[in-house]
């Protein structure tokens, strides 16, 4: 497709840049980094906050930027965490999702199978490349196709493309499991 003669969208304000997608990357990194949960808008504030004194409008690819930074950020913050010894870090069966208490919310039963079933999907997102590890996390915390391709520097379309990868390994993953049987989203059942 030619951009010829076209500009690119205005890039919005940082407070509008914030307002928009600051909830969507607080649940970055607290579905990334389930020990920064409680301080996941800590986090994204501080990154924002670099932003400004960078110079937003001197930022290339702003969604890049914040992503690299909030990783960067992240990681401080739990090694912070681990040498002074505040936050014992979890085991993997006890991290819990939002999207996972949302689903499984009254039935005790369901919140037991929403537990293990978020278990197995930290478990198998790992063997996951991590580009694509992190499509999975955005696409989870609410990001468009387009928003995921702006973050990781794809086209919308590779974000869609890599999605449906990464959504593919995980059912042949679980269809490895004779313990296991659940279909994922948006993959075709397979007859074999």
């Amino acid at each position: 497709m030619r951009t010829e003669g076209r500009e690119p969208p205005p890039r919005p304000t940082l407070e509008a840049y914030a307002r928009d997608t600051g909830l969507k990357w607080a649940a970055f990194v607290a579905a990334q980094y389930p020990i920064l949960r409680s301080e996941a808008d800590d986090v994204v504030s501080t990154v924002l906050l670099e932003a400004y004194q960078a110079g937003w409008d001197t930022i290339v690819m702003p969604d890049q930027w914040v992503r690299c930074r909030l990783k960067q950020r992240a990681l401080d913050r739990i090694r912070q965490l681990r040498r002074v010894d505040l936050v014992p870090l979890p085991e993997p069966h006890e991290e819990t999702l939002a999207w996972a208490d949302a689903a499984a919310e009254g039935d005790p039963a369901q919140q037991v199978a929403g537990a293990e079933d978020e278990r197995l999907l930290r478990e198998l997102l790992r063997h996951l490349p991590l580009e694509q590890r992190e499509n999975v996390y955005l696409e989870l915390a609410g990001f468009s196709a387009k928003e995921r391709g702006q973050a990781l520097g794809w086209s919308e379309t590779n974000a869609r493309v890599a999605l449906h990868r990464s959504r593919n390994a995980l059912q042949k993953l679980l269809n490895e499991r004779a313990d296991y049987r659940v279909q994922v989203p948006g993959v075709k059942e397979s007859t074999a």
